[in-house]
């Protein structure tokens, strides 16, 4: 079920426009209009956001809160205000914009891109209400000024309205489970309207019941699950999504029940306004065969030999790091800090500083911080790991020790140590790139300042002082090893990445598909980016380009990434290109 008024719901400014004496303040009044034939009540006011443009250089203004009434938003009128049913609208006051006291006369301040966060019944929240105008004030002496001069400033908000998006979540998951077991909740979003489903994409719950709300660890779908290159999704497309995976943390066995009220995901139409589109609750049964609570029985901390930091000859910095559990070589964060993508990437190929090298994927990277943690005995789980926890607090600081800090000169010497570095994914719409990072809280003031944590995000800047690149080399490869002919012998998943390298007219291409059929080995092509400038690519005959791929590609696992010579087949009539595998040979690393 989607939260969407039948006619939308606006906001706009009282007044947008105002004269403004130095050191003066203006309230900035709203009016939430609900049209009669919107078919649903706005219920309560959920925060809202804004942009402050200064267009000139001068001093700056402040927006304050106005608060006071015991409501998130103060109505103008006590006897209006919320809840706000069918064909009613109310006044109330937002912010007041404070203006320093030395404001030179002229001055001009506006407050943009202003939008409401509300919600409906049952706390569901209403498609993003982005006011009409924005707000522009002129300072002058004791607030009069040409009324003409006021009068000519635009003030027309280009996002104005609410995202018009007609979409639905549909959600699978086993009804009942056992005590213990882990659960995985998937789905499919549809879009049924005229408008595209655009870029951004989160997938999140309102509230969570039950006897076992605490007994499941919930990691939600993230970073890692934005399906790349499967947006704008269009009138009558769909795609399948991974909602949530639940894992068991509790010490006992018990009977019980889980609800997660409210899943839903957000998504933006062409202007960037929120869009929220809700499944039906979650409700899952957890049986028990014993009468009583019983104990838990955990997996074993996996056998990891630790990794090792020794000299070599191929490293700008004399060191590398030796992980023997993949026979993998690492370089230190350092010798790439400060460098952009382009310029790490250029130093790669023949002739560089980092030749020989090459740009760890997110999954190889987490693989070493997971084969670091193991081997230190940290009995922590693998799927928590970008948690943050004092635990990490003790690992983190080793694994520093041997990849390197990237502190910017002025966190030289603080409490935090930090090492971040660029993978090779491709990132979300608007993004740089895709970083991973350790960092080691060192605050003695406070228990909780003893932390540790393992990062994986992505950044929308070009500012690399504190940040490196992680930069991997893989041991050679036998290229001899058993074909797979069914499923049974690799565990793949759905949704697993296949990604390999393809050299065509001295240009190098990365293409990214998915598994969408692990049992046929059918995977679905996600993206081809340029693997210079990380840019989509201009690429006409995309069969040719990926028939070529019998090269040593990888399949991201879970635990680890795995290298394959693969042959695949188009599978006709496919949109999104769809290919076949009918020859995947594992290439084991050779031993160190």
């Amino acid at each position: 079920m989607q939260v969407i008024a039948q006619s939308p719901i606006t906001a706009d400014l009282v007044t947008d426009r105002s004269f403004v004496s130095p050191g003066g303040e203006i309230k900035l009044v709203i009016e939430i209009t609900n049209p009669a034939d919107s078919g649903i009540t706005v219920e309560r006011y959920g925060g809202g956001g804004y942009g402050v443009n200064h267009r000139q250089p001068g001093p700056s203004a402040k927006l304050n809160i106005i608060d006071g009434c015991g409501q998130a938003l103060c109505p103008v009128d006590a006897s209006q205000g919320f809840p706000l049913p069918p064909g009613s609208s109310a006044q109330f006051y937002w912010y007041a914009l404070s203006v320093a006291s030395d404001a030179p006369a002229g001055h001009v301040y506006r407050v943009s891109s202003m939008s409401l966060k509300l919600t409906g019944p049952e706390f569901r929240s209403i498609n993003d209400v982005h006011l009409q105008r924005d707000f522009v004030a002129i300072v002058a002496p004791d607030g009069q000024g040409d009324g003409a001069t006021l009068n000519a400033l635009d003030t027309t908000n280009p996002k104005a309205g609410s995202a018009n998006i007609n979409a639905t979540l549909a959600l699978n998951y086993p009804d009942t489970v056992r005590a213990g077991r882990h659960v995985e909740v998937s789905g499919t979003l549809h879009n049924h309207g005229d408008e595209p489903i655009v870029g951004y994409f989160i997938l999140g719950s309102d509230r969570h019941l039950g006897s076992h709300v605490n007994a499941y660890r919930q990691i939600s779908c993230r970073f890692k699950c934005l399906y790349h290159g499967q947006f704008p999704l269009e009138q009558g497309e769909s795609i399948d999504v991974l909602f949530r995976q639940l894992y068991y943390e509790d010490d006992f066995l018990f009977a019980g029940n889980l609800n997660i009220m409210g899943p839903h995901a957000i998504v933006t139409d062409r202007l960037g306004r929120n869009a929220y589109v809700y499944a039906d609750d979650i409700d899952i049964n957890v049986t028990h065969t014993a009468s009583n609570p019983t104990p838990a029985v955990y997996p074993a901390i996996p056998a990891r030999e630790p990794l090792v930091l020794s000299t070599s000859s191929d490293s700008p910095s004399g060191h590398v790091v030796l992980d023997p559990n993949t026979g993998k070589h690492w370089l230190p964060l350092s010798v790439s800090q400060g460098m952009s993508f382009s310029q790490v990437v250029a130093e790669t190929r023949a002739g560089g500083r980092f030749e020989g090298y090459s740009i760890a994927s997110s999954e190889e990277v987490k693989t070493l911080f997971l084969n670091h943690n193991h081997a230190s005995q940290l009995d922590y789980p693998d799927y928590a790991l970008f948690g943050g926890h004092r635990d990490l607090h003790g690992v983190t600081g080793t694994l520093l020790g041997l990849v390197g800090e990237t502190l910017v000169d002025a966190h030289a010497g603080g409490t935090t140590r930090y090492g971040q570095g660029m993978v090779a994914d491709v990132p979300e719409p608007g993004g740089q790139t895709v970083i991973m990072g350790v960092r080691q809280q060192n605050n003695t003031g406070s228990v909780f300042g003893m932390s540790g944590s393992f990062s994986l995000g992505s950044f929308y800047f070009t500012q690399y002082d504190g940040m490196g690149t992680w930069l991997v080399k893989s041991p050679a490869r036998t290229g001899t090893g058993q074909a797979l002919h069914s499923k049974d012998e690799v565990d793949f998943r759905y949704g697993q990445l296949f990604i390999a390298s393809v050299d065509v007219a001295g240009q190098t291409y990365q293409v990214s598909l998915r598994v969408i059929d692990k049992h046929d080995l059918t995977l679905e092509l996600v993206s081809i980016v340029d693997e210079f400038s990380r840019e989509p690519a201009a690429i006409y005959d995309v069969q040719s380009l990926i028939l070529q791929i019998p090269r040593l590609g990888y399949f991201v696992f879970p635990d680890d990434t795995v290298y394959f010579d693969v042959e695949m087949v188009l599978v006709p009539g496919t949109d999104p290109m769809q290919f076949r595998v009918i020859s995947a040979v594992d290439s084991p690393a050779l031993p160190i």
